[in-house]
């Protein structure tokens, strides 16, 4: 990994030149060094960002998959047909009603996933 390349990925996932030192146990001036091309990043550095960043974008993939079902579930639970399911259920709460609710979100849910 390449000075520039490590100051383009800490950028672009928010990490200060402070921040970094710190998950890597080295002093800000290092992580500086290291990205002017004054210093080589030594291997066990090296391997040590490889394994944040694997980390960090696999948090960050997790996030944006959780914000999607998020906004699939919010999209599904305000269909129109089923708000008919979920008025009739407070008119009228049974368990039937509620079988219905949960079997149109997860048609909803299906048909949005496909």
């Amino acid at each position: 990994m390449t000075g520039t390349e490590l100051k383009k990925w800490r950028e672009d996932f928010g990490l200060t030149q402070k921040r970094l030192s710190q998950l890597l146990a080295v002093d800000k001036s290092t992580i500086s060094a290291w990205e002017i091309g004054r210093r080589k990043i030594p291997p066990r550095s090296e391997r040590a960002l490889k394994y944040l960043i694997e980390h960090v974008e696999q948090t960050k993939a997790l996030q944006e998959l959780i914000l999607d079902w998020d906004n699939r579930i919010e999209d599904a639970l305000n269909a129109p047909q089923l708000k008919k399911y979920v008025a009739s259920a407070e008119t009228l709460p049974n368990m039937k009603n509620v079988d219905r609710i949960l079997r149109e979100l997860e048609r909803i849910l299906g048909r949005v996933n496909s």
